[in-house]
């Protein structure tokens, strides 16, 4: 189980790196082996290509550097002048945050299985309380922020204890600074290796102690030895070269830097009790552990290590742009270095000529008496020289080129980052035609639509393989649930509701009397159970095993935020068709085949069957009843809509169904 504070987990664990008494200065152990790939991630470069090189860390350390609008070789001149950085960078990231934002509206639920169209409707309406309760909705928009400014995000899975004591699944992003991959891969999951750096205090080490499965004995020397030893600076640097100057919060609260492990490791890597018998340099064990004190040299301990399954991987990647050879996306911040180096440099050269035309130098041939005009003259004096006295030209040349060059950097950036006026809402040139404006947004747009395909291919992964899979113990027992939905699909879900409970009623009333109720009780009833419906909150129990396993196991959950399905040629087709077909026989959605055909015609094209009134399964009236409805002038009506029925008879039935 991924390593957090209070997670469950259970493993072997309690060893040193080496032999049991001090820290084993070999190669063969998994601290020695998460040193060497630390090591190599941080000063190794991959060859994509022959002469073509790439670093992560470094590429990280830059757009870090420049979202905080700094220069990596400090913000002064030679001359000790202050730089400017005139960031292009940040503002075009907020325009493509804004254009692939999700939200868990956004959330689809759809099955293959017949008449299941309520099922996956309330299992949507389950899934939106998870994110409500997880509070999800703050996870998608830190995707939304990340993904162009990093190229890649990272989201991990784990379990925590909470007040209620029960083990909840959590998802968080993982900070790219403390994570290493092999840089060359496709998928972080093809990784051989994925280390994950955590700094932890003293008292989440204890915890994971006695909740997590880890060494009390390793913790707890490991607590009294080397947790004042590192700096919480959050982010994997080289110890040689740190700055102990730089502040940190571990200079008050000691904390100590915990590496979590996952993937294949050679055998002889392996604890002893892990091993086997005679295992070879060339056997692999699939394993997750936990190694603390990498950075301090001497105290590295190993606290947790068991084997695993690649299926328990607790990553999940997505990227915003893609470029062979390298795992990390390319975002707009990397996108736009070289653009940023141009026009850093554009702009302090213009600071340096305007700072220098703010000067008024003078030449002669002769010499005065006076070396400066404004210290050594005053107003009135006469200065006698024998030869002029010219000023010196100082003013700003190229002033025009620069402009330029200004403009065409911007230009260029736009078009690289797809932000052009069009899409950042600025007003677009004066001659630009109406419909040219438009067909400019839609060709924009499909860009982002894109991206945000990607992302909702991501979060429908997660929703579906980690959330789904820890609901569905929950999801299979009975449970309350609150409805959030939109108004069609809450008005549909009101009158299948209405109609539901009126039906039951009246079909128990019928088995005991064996005759309808009255108009008169029939309509105190329907109004009775239309108040309470209005008024009342919109939550309904979930029987248990209504969510049977063959279903959950076919539910596919998709993100749906560019409104691909949304085909609209597809969808008037769709319903001018349907039109035509209910208006020439009114009686066709009573039967169960042409509801189920016509059901799966509309979720092809993209739209909800429930939106269609009338679709929901009507329940046939009981054959036992039938002598006594053909008596009723309101048998007929009731069959075709017993939400609407309005039948002579009498009895006391109007209580029964308000109350149901």
């Amino acid at each position: 189980m991924p390593m957090q504070p209070n997670a469950s987990s259970q493993g072997t664990a309690g060893i040193y790196a080496g032999d049991g008494n001090s820290p084993q200065k070999s190669a063969h152990t998994i601290s020695e082996l998460i040193r060497q790939t630390r090591k190599n991630f941080l000063e190794r470069k991959l060859e994509i290509m022959p002469g073509l090189f790439f670093n992560q860390f470094e590429t990280l350390q830059t757009i870090h550097f420049y979202l905080n609008s700094k220069f990596e070789n400090g913000d002064t001149d030679e001359n000790g002048n202050d730089k400017f950085f005139h960031n292009i960078i940040n503002h075009r990231n907020a325009q493509s945050t804004k254009n692939i934002d999700l939200d868990t509206k956004d959330v689809r639920v759809t099955t293959d299985q017949e008449n299941k169209y309520w099922a996956s409707w309330i299992l949507r309406m389950d899934l939106r309380e998870w994110m409500r309760k997880e509070f999800f909705a703050y996870n998608l928009n830190q995707l939304a922020e990340d993904l162009p400014r990093f190229g890649s995000v990272v989201w991990k899975k784990f379990s925590e204890t909470g007040t209620d004591g029960k083990t909840h699944l959590r998802i968080r992003s993982v900070d790219l600074r403390d994570l290493i991959v092999d840089q060359s891969v496709e998928c972080m999951r093809d990784s051989q290796l994925t280390v994950e750096r955590i700094v932890m205090n003293a008292q989440q080490l204890k915890d994971m102690a006695d909740f997590g499965g880890w060494d009390k004995d390793e913790v707890e020397k490991l607590t009294k030895t080397g947790m004042t030893t590192v700096k919480k600076d959050r982010f994997l640097r080289n110890r040689d070269v740190e700055n102990a100057g730089a502040y940190s919060l571990t200079d008050a609260l000691p904390a100590i830097d915990v590496y979590e492990v996952w993937g294949y490791v050679p055998k002889t890597y392996l604890p002893d009790d892990m091993k086997g018998e005679d295992p070879k340099p060339d056997e692999y064990e699939y394993v997750m552990a936990i190694v603390a004190g990498i950075e301090t040299g001497s105290q590295d301990r190993l606290l947790f290590c068991e084997k695993a399954s690649p299926e328990e991987y607790p990553y999940k990647d997505v990227h915003f742009r893609k470029l062979p050879g390298r795992w990390l996306g390319l975002g707009n911040t990397e996108i736009l270095i070289p653009l940023q180096i141009r026009i850093n440099e554009l702009v302090n050269r213009f600071f340096s000529a305007l700072r220098l035309g703010s000067i008024h130098l003078f030449q002669t041939r002769g010499r005065l008496h006076q070396k400066n005009l404004l210290q050594d003259a005053i107003d009135g004096d006469i200065i006698e020289s024998t030869h002029p006295i010219d000023p010196l030209a100082t003013e700003i040349r190229a002033f025009s080129q620069y402009q330029n060059e200004i403009q065409n950097i911007e230009a260029l950036a736009d078009r690289m980052c797809n932000t052009p006026e069009v899409v950042t809402g600025e007003s677009m040139p004066a001659a630009t035609p109406f419909r040219l404006g438009a067909q400019l947004g839609t060709s924009a747009a499909k860009i982002f639509d894109f991206i945000r395909e990607n992302c909702g291919i991501f979060v429908g992964d997660v929703l579906r393989n980690w959330v789904l899979e820890d609901l569905r113990e929950e999801l299979t027992k009975e449970h309350i649930l609150n409805l959030i939905g939109s108004v069609d699909e809450l008005a549909a879900f009101d009158e299948a509701y209405r109609k539901s409970v009126l039906y039951n009623e009246v079909k128990k009333y019928v088995l005991e009397n064996h005759y309808l109720p009255s108009v008169e009780d029939f309509q105190i009833a329907e109004r009775a159970l239309s108040d309470q419906m209005k008024n009342g909150d919109r939550k309904i129990k979930v029987e248990e095993g209504f969510h049977e396993p063959d279903f959950l196991d076919t539910a596919q959950i998709v993100i749906d935020p560019t409104g691909e399905t949304e085909d609209k040629g597809a969808i008037s087709e769709t319903l001018g068709n349907i039109l035509q077909i209910v208006t020439s026989n009114p009686a066709i959605l009573q039967d169960p085949n042409a509801r189920m055909i016509i059901g799966r015609i509309m979720e092809s094209s993209g739209i909800s069957p429930l939106k269609l009134t009338g679709f929901v399964s009507q329940p046939q009236p009981p054959q036992g009843a039938a002598p006594a409805e053909a008596a009723s002038p309101a048998s007929q009506k009731f069959s075709a809509n017993p939400g609407d029925a309005a039948a002579g008879g009498g009895g006391p039935v109007a209580s029964k169904m308000a109350m149901g």
